[in-house]
């Protein structure tokens, strides 16, 4: 009986984390970076925190970029996401982001993530991130 509740519990964390997962919008050969937060659709105040992991080809100095975009495209706030530990080591390099905003109103943004150095002529990585911001701050 115990055995069965910790199945169905997997099952149910499994479907919530590939749903979640379906609303991240990933450009071609973006599948080399990993969002720990925030979730699709989270509801956020200022500042916003973002935290996952990327191969180390996306940073330039420790860093890549971050811009929380409005959607009639307008830049809401931008900062750079930056390295947790040595971004110049083999593999995924886990960063971490924040950036303060100012919203009136509940406003629905997106989270852009994007490596620092495209190869020449090509389009760079990018992850998008569909959230909802709130006014008021933490």
């Amino acid at each position: 009986m115990l055995r069965a509740l910790f199945f169905s519990l997997a099952v149910a964390l499994a479907a919530c984390t590939d749903a979640q997962e379906a609303k991240i919008q990933r450009s071609a050969n973006a599948d080399d970076i990993r969002i720990e937060t925030p979730v699709p659709d989270a509801r956020i105040v200022s500042p916003l925190t973002a935290s996952g992991s990327a191969d180390n080809n996306w940073y330039f100095e420790a860093i890549f970029y971050a811009r929380l975009m409005g959607q009639d495209g307008t830049m809401i706030a931008e900062a750079p996401a930056i390295a947790a530990s040595d971004w110049m080591q083999e593999g995924q390099v886990p960063f971490n982001v924040e950036m303060a905003f100012t919203v009136d109103a509940e406003t629905h943004a997106t989270l852009v993530l994007e490596e620092a150095m495209p190869a020449e002529g090509a389009e760079p990585r990018q992850v998008r991130i569909p959230l909802v911001l709130l006014p008021g701050s933490q």
